[in-house]
């Protein structure tokens, strides 16, 4: 390329990408991702700064929810990067954190936390924000305990992060969920007339995603008491156990005894029974 080309070419894709730029601080996303792509086609995929045109244009697509564009986007950034030997390592793990990112998103749970395993090992502290989201990797694969060590790690760096003691709460409490259960049952023995400690064990039934014993819960309790609350809860569960037409009976019976429902769950309940018989 001659060198009058290789200037040209230097003003076309900064233009683009002057322009993209504009157009992602103005939230104008699609405007952002047309113009970023239009500069990575008009730059030299050896220059330095191809790895960064293609970052911006993975995030945007992110923020569009178009993640196997972005992740596709943010590979390339990585291969660039590796290829040109860009000697600023942090630029390399933030690549790597993008991909864990969108992995997770995708739901590949076991390719972001493979990516975030090499992001964490990098950074040695101030990882508590990376620990966490990997133990929700490790969650969403069914590795519990792998998510309780990642979720006590994070707030052993970052003691008052909300997110990460909820989630470490939440998952010490499904373990022993069990033994919650046995717990009550011995109550409800001694105290078989106690609504509120059944409504209890419908919730732990629930947590525990035993739909089936929750909805017997339910079900006795609403047959000494049209509570309207007892009705909700019952649809949402039918709802999630497929029983379309049964939320929406419950639902009725809301209204019925004085209670509101959400448009929301109306239009949950309402989809499911469309979805269902086409």
């Amino acid at each position: 390329m001659i060198a009058s080309d290789l200037n040209a070419q230097n003003t076309i894709w900064r233009d683009y990408f002057n322009t993209a730029d504009s157009c992602r601080r103005q939230k104008n996303n699609i405007c952002a991702i047309d113009n970023f792509r239009k500069a990575t086609e008009h730059m030299d995929s050896s220059y330095f700064q191809y790895t960064t045109v293609l970052t911006h244009l993975g995030l945007v697509l992110e923020k569009e929810a178009l993640y196997s564009e972005a992740l596709s986007e943010h590979q390339k950034a990585l291969k660039y990067y590796e290829r040109v030997g860009i000697v600023n390592p942090n630029k390399k793990y933030e690549i790597l954190e993008n991909i864990a990112r969108v992995k997770y998103e995708l739901k590949d749970y076991k390719g972001a936390i493979d990516a975030y395993d090499i992001v964490i090992d990098f950074y040695p502290k101030n990882n508590f924000s990376r620990f966490y989201k990997r133990g929700r990797a490790k969650e969403a694969i069914g590795d519990t305990a792998g998510a309780i060590v990642d979720y006590q790690n994070s707030l052993d760096i970052r003691p008052n992060f909300g997110s990460a003691e909820y989630s470490l709460n939440r998952l010490i409490y499904l373990v022993n969920i069990e033994s919650h259960i046995d717990s009550i049952n011995i109550l409800i023995s001694n105290r078989p007339d106690d609504n509120q400690l059944i409504l209890k064990r419908a919730i732990m039934y629930e947590d525990k995603g035993d739909l089936e014993m929750a909805l017997e819960d339910l079900s006795y309790l609403l047959k000494s008491d049209d509570n309207s609350y007892y009705y909700k809860r019952r649809s949402i569960l039918r709802l999630k156990n497929g029983d379309c037409k049964g939320a929406k009976k419950d639902l009725k019976k809301v209204e019925k005894f004085g209670g509101t429902v959400t448009e929301t769950l109306y239009s949950n309940v309402e989809n499911c029974i469309k979805n269902n018989n086409p």
